[in-house]
């Protein structure tokens, strides 16, 4: 029952935000009593920082680290293959998105449980390789934390915006062929750029 009311409980903390959600709602969600979800979790907090830790550990589960993957020998190849991780990663699942979305536009002492909890570590990842980069003259010696983010809200947050892609365009970005298409299309603007003058 606790996975039950964790797997909606996030959910919904995705779709509508943490201040919009409440016990009452998941517990409908589930079909159980409002007591239960207090039974198990406490407090609306705690059901948040519940469900959140348990899809940060899906998401480990369905998506391991390759270390494989991170055996090119220069940096740029190593950020884009970290960058493309994060794409697939976002692609088949925006929950996590979505909540930080929710969390940042907030401001909600929730952000900081995510960034010290979860993210540190993938930002360090970056932050390293683009160090190396610059050092060694193949990316420009821009402010680290403007190529991080950079990187990651592209990855994060543009497959997010499928709704008003296909409103736009006409295009289902939540297609697999879509989703690789804009990916592939991302990936090649974020390190190419667009200008076919500067292109190598």
């Amino acid at each position: 029952m606790a996975k039950q009311l964790l797997q909606a409980a996030v959910q919904a903390f995705a779709e509508r935000g943490f201040d919009a959600v409440s016990t009452a709602e998941v517990s409908r969600m589930v079909g159980v009593t409002q007591p239960m979800v207090h039974h198990y979790f406490k407090s609306k907090e705690n059901l948040w920082l519940a469900s959140v830790h348990e899809h940060m550990r899906d998401l480990d589960r369905r998506f391991p680290r390759d270390h494989a993957e991170l055996s090119e020998t220069d940096p740029v190849s190593r950020l884009k293959v970290l960058t493309r991780r994060l794409f697939l990663m976002s692609a088949k699942d925006p929950t996590l998105s979505k909540i930080v979305i929710h969390e940042s536009l907030a401001r909600s002492p929730r952000l900081s449980v995510l960034i010290d909890r979860y993210f540190k570590r993938g930002y360090g990842e970056f932050e390293r390789e683009i160090e190396k980069g610059i050092e060694q003259g193949v990316l420009p010696a821009l402010p680290i934390y403007s190529v991080v983010v950079t990187l990651v809200v592209s990855a994060t947050l543009t497959l997010c915006m499928d709704a008003m892609v296909l409103e736009v365009y006409g295009v289902d970005t939540t297609q697999p062929d879509r989703q690789l298409e804009l990916i592939d299309s991302m990936i090649d603007i974020l390190f190419n750029g667009l200008d076919r003058r500067t292109r190598p």
